[in-house]
């Protein structure tokens, strides 16, 4: 599916998707976030990312060999991990909005 801008309901698409698939970086942001596996295909290099990639939470991909790759291996048991990785971290990081209250405000 994709979905045209502003559709009602794009956070329970993400978050009941087995995967999503995205080269906007704010959107597989937003998939790790709920604990679903983002396949990140956009060119950038964004220093927000490098945690989420490193806890495979995002998975860059370089090209198309390579996404296929991951999705023959994507399965309800990865995203299941990714939600246990994503909840580990989250308890690490604190209150997401929290953090980004005290990242804005300081």
């Amino acid at each position: 599916i994709i979905p045209e801008e502003s559709t009602k309901g794009f956070h329970s698409l993400i978050f009941y998707s087995l995967f999503v698939i995205s080269s906007g970086d704010t959107v597989a942001r937003e998939a790790a976030i709920l604990g679903v596996p983002a396949f990140y295909t956009g060119k950038r290099n964004m220093d927000i990312h490098k945690e989420l990639i490193a806890k495979k939470l995002i998975i860059k991909i370089g090209n198309e060999d390579e996404l296929l790759h991951h999705i023959k291996g994507a399965s309800a048991k990865t995203k299941i991990l990714s939600k246990k990785i994503m909840g580990k971290y989250i308890k690490n990081i604190g209150d997401p909005v929290k953090v980004i209250v005290k990242e804005v405000t300081e």
